[in-house]
């Protein structure tokens, strides 16, 4: 599960990617199925994803490189994560009403604010 559960109920994933790694985050099944589980986990929190920290080594890669990361995976396995918990995405502020609205975001998405660089 999570590496750290705070007791306001936000969940935080640390990693130590390096650029290969991130590269390869949109064909592993691995982290996929991982991220799948913390978006549903989220359904404890009222499905809000700022409850959700991913925390990347900037020593190791970009805030560029892991957003990009990123929007490459939800273009890539849209349907999937969408279909997880389809209500982190369905509000105002993120206006991901569909798959295909998922597979069009960019690294300016306001939906990446759950990434940070330590």
């Amino acid at each position: 599960m999570f590496d750290i559960k705070l007791t306001d109920g936000t969940f935080i994933e640390l990693k130590s990617y390096v650029k290969k790694s991130l590269e390869g985050i949109p064909s592993s099944t691995k982290f996929v199925n991982q991220f799948k589980q913390y978006l549903q986990s989220l359904s404890t929190t009222g499905n809000d994803i700022s409850k959700l920290k991913y925390v990347f080594n900037s020593k190791k890669v970009s805030e560029k490189e892991v957003k990009d990361a990123f929007v490459k995976l939800f273009n890539t396995k849209a349907e999937e994560i969408f279909n997880a918990n389809p209500s982190v995405f369905n509000n105002d502020q993120f206006k991901i009403f569909t798959v295909s609205d998922l597979e069009k975001v960019t690294a300016t998405h306001p939906i990446f604010n759950f990434l940070t660089l330590l």
